[in-house]
């Protein structure tokens, strides 16, 4: 089972994070209590909430699977992407991954952004630009924290080198991201895997 990393979305600072730690690698989603569904239907939106891919993503090739899926699914909402040049898979970085690293760092070294101290944390990306774009599909799967945003907010986060994955997605979005991933990972909602988590956990005791 997914074991997330940080905070989820909906849930209250004080709780513990879900793998027994309070902290967090990055900014969290807006939250609120307990309540995923954040769309507005009435301002002529689709309602949206968060679903998490639920199943371990147990090798490189199932990490960069689901990851270019989530990219794929919200292309159309991202604004803004940030993302850390830092893997867990330093010692085994592919070559094809250790271009775009070296390259997320040069645009480090010349961002004033809010993590200038590092210029591999957080460097922004304008997914307009078709090489951003490729940039992230090609590093999202090794990065430790990918997080992309919607005009109003946190739109997908793809953490710990694909190993937890979340994103804010209508319903039609859902469907066509299972779809992408039949048969190989599960996508559900977040409510439903914390449910699912708990009694698990229960179970173990």
């Amino acid at each position: 089972m997914l074991l997330w990393r940080c905070r989820l979305p909906g849930q209250r600072s004080e709780e513990p994070a879900v793998d027994g730690r309070n902290d967090c690698h990055a900014d969290e989603p807006a939250s609120g209590e307990d309540v995923e569904v954040t769309g507005n239907s009435r301002s002529g939106k689709s309602p949206t909430r968060w679903y998490v891919v639920s199943e371990d993503v147990t090798d490189r090739e199932l990490a960069e699977r689901a990851c270019l899926a989530v990219l794929d699914v919200v292309r159309a909402r991202t604004r803004r992407i940030t993302v850390d040049a830092y893997s867990d898979y330093r010692d085994s970085l592919s070559a094809r991954a250790q271009a775009p690293q070296d390259e997320l760092r040069a645009r480090g070294q010349l961002s004033t952004g809010r993590n200038r101290g590092d210029p591999g944390m957080g460097v922004e990306l304008d997914p307009s630009r078709p090489a951003d774009w490729d940039l992230v599909r090609a590093y999202a799967a090794w990065s430790i924290h990918v997080e992309l945003d919607s005009a109003e907010s946190t739109l997908a986060t793809l953490h710990d080198c694909g190993h937890s994955i979340g994103a804010e997605l209508t319903e039609a979005e859902a469907d066509q991201l299972a779809h992408l991933l039949a048969g190989v990972l599960r996508v559900e909602p977040l409510e439903e895997w914390r449910k699912r988590d708990k009694a698990d956990r229960r179970g173990r005791r």
